[in-house]
């Protein structure tokens, strides 16, 4: 997914909610506005507190492997959601985690089944939410738009040193966090508040200038605000011409 399209699906959810957040957001608001997601928080989240909330709700627990703590899930099922978060986190983690679940959600769930939806008729609606089974076409063209069948669980594995088990997981997280920056903080913003702040755009742009203002004016918090102020200075560091990298340009 390339930058024009992270920013159609953030242009089209704030269309949805009717109105822009001042920063810092939080995105509770414009969430409940604009998607079908519930937002729970619960005090010190752990897999197993999901599989006890999932078997509360008459939902099998389908999360297996050693229990660890996380710091925000999704939950997806019949074009609804929910995103359990842990509660005891501090607010800058609880605001990102929150865009990152609602990212996976968006990108992951609601814009496949509507564009399934949309290919197939609302007889797939049926289908989606497992009242009636899948004809071999229907099978083929939900597998070809990445719609899930069934209810949806965000829940990553992990190696056990803590890194993605294959490429495609890494992608999407990949996607997950890029689309909650741009909520959170979109670039065209950042860039804006840096240069209020009389940073220069060149080779020499600090990312601990940009990390700073990301910070203090958009409230990430310091490790994905860390990552982003990488990728943004790398985006926005003129590349250097043959002669200046040859050394030549005072010649």
């Amino acid at each position: 997914m390339n930058d024009f399209h992270v920013r159609q699906i953030a242009d089209d959810f704030w269309k949805r909610a009717g109105r822009n957040e001042d920063f810092p957001r939080s995105l509770e608001a414009p969430i409940a506005w604009s998607l079908p997601l519930g937002i729970f928080k619960l005090p010190s989240l752990t897999t197993d507190k999901v599989n006890e909330w999932t078997k509360a709700l008459g939902l099998l627990p389908v999360v297996t492997g050693t229990r660890r703590r996380l710091h925000a899930c999704l939950i997806a099922h019949r074009g609804k959601g929910c995103i359990l978060m842990d509660g005891t986190d501090p607010e800058d983690e609880r605001r990102f985690s929150l865009a990152h679940e609602a990212s996976h959600f968006m990108f992951d769930y609601l814009i496949p089944r509507e564009r399934v939806i949309s290919r197939l008729g609302n007889r797939v609606i049926q289908v989606l939410d497992g009242f009636m089974p899948p004809t071999n076409a229907e099978r083929v063209d939900a597998i070809l738009c990445k719609t899930p069948l069934s209810v949806h669980f965000h829940l990553m594995h992990r190696n056990s040193n803590g890194s993605y088990p294959c490429a495609r997981i890494g992608e999407a997280e990949f996607i997950a966090d890029r689309l909650a920056m741009e909520l959170l903080a979109p670039e065209c913003e950042v860039k804006r508040r840096v240069e209020e702040e009389e940073i220069k755009f060149d080779s020499h742009i600090s990312p601990d200038d940009i990390m700073g203002v990301l910070k203090s004016v958009f409230g990430l918090p310091h490790d994905p605000a860390s990552v982003y102020a990488l990728f943004l200075k790398g985006k926005w560091t003129k590349a250097p011409s043959l002669r200046e990298w040859l050394g030549l340009s005072g010649m």
